[in-house]
C-alpha cells in the first residue's frame, strides 16, 4: 500500500514507501527550503554573486519510525558555488550525527548521516538535519535556463533511509522534488568591450555630424 500526502510546501521531496514496520503505510519527506538575502521571492531570478541559504529537513508523516538515514545533496556547480555546509544537531530527538560532511567533490555534499538510538525517531515529527550556503555564479548572456533541478536531496553510494531494526526503505518508491535556481545572465567582458566600442563609434559620428552642420 502506498500513501499520498498533500503539502503546501513547494520545495518538498516526498518519499512514498510501502511495507515498512508493521506492514503499515509510511511516509517520509525531505525538503529543500531556500532563503535569500536581497528581499526578493525565492522564485525570482537571482543576480550573479547572490547568497542563497538552503535548509535540508526530514519530516515523518506517519506513525512509523526511522532508525537511521544517510543522504547526499547534489547541486549544479555551473550555477552555484558552495561556501559552507554543515549538519545540524536535532534538539529533543535521539539522533546521533556522524562527524562532519564531505564537500570535496564539486557538485555534491556527502555525509548527512545519522544513526538514531533504540526505538528510532517516531513520527509524526520534522527536523532540520543540514544547512548549506551557496553563491550564484555569473551566466553569460544568451544562457538559457535548462529547467533542471539545481539543489537536490539524493542517494549516492550507500546512502538511504532505514526503518528501526535496519531494514532499508526501498529507494524505488522515493520521489524527489528538488529546488531550482534561476540566475540573471550578464554579458561577458569581451561583449561589454565590444558594446563600448560600438557606443563610442556612434557617439563620435554624432558629434562629427553636429560640428559639420554648425559650420554650414
Amino acid at each position: 500500500m502506498i500513501c499520498f500526502h498533500k503539502t503546501a510546501a513547494s520545495l518538498v521531496a516526498v518519499l512514498l514507501v510501502a511495507g515498512v514496520a508493521r506492514q503499515s503505510c509510511a511516509e517520509v519527506s525531505i525538503s529543500v527550503a531556500l532563503t535569500r538575502t536581497d528581499g526578493l521571492g525565492v522564485g525570482d531570478a537571482f543576480d550573479p554573486n547572490s547568497t542563497i541559504f538552503a535548509d535540508f529537513s526530514m519530516e515523518l508523516l506517519a506513525s512509523d519510525s526511522v532508525g537511521s538515514f544517510q543522504t547526499s545533496i547534489v547541486y549544479d556547480a555551473t550555477e552555484l558555488r558552495l561556501v559552507n555546509a554543515e549538519q545540524v544537531a536535532v534538539t529533543g530527538l535521539p539522533i546521533e550525527l556522524a562527524p562532519g560532511v564531505d564537500d570535496s567533490v564539486p557538485g555534491e555534499i556527502r555525509g548527512f548521516d545519522a544513526a538514531t538510538f533504540v526505538g528510532g525517531v517516531q513520527g509524526p515529527t520534522s527536523f532540520v538535519f543540514g544547512r548549506a550556503e551557496f553563491v550564484t555564479l555569473e551566466q553569460p548572456i544568451g544562457t538559457v535556463d535548462d529547467g533542471l533541478a539545481d539543489i537536490t536531496p539524493f542517494f549516492t553510494g550507500f546512502d538511504g533511509v532505514n526503518a528501526v531494526g535496519g531494514a532499508a526503505i526501498d529507494p524505488v518508491g522515493i520521489i524527489f522534488n528538488p529546488a531550482s535556481v534561476s540566475i540573471t545572465a550578464v554579458p561577458e567582458p569581451t561583449s561589454l568591450a565590444a558594446l563600448g566600442l560600438i557606443s563610442s563609434g556612434v557617439a563620435y559620428r554624432m558629434r562629427r555630424r553636429r560640428k559639420m552642420a554648425a559650420k554650414k
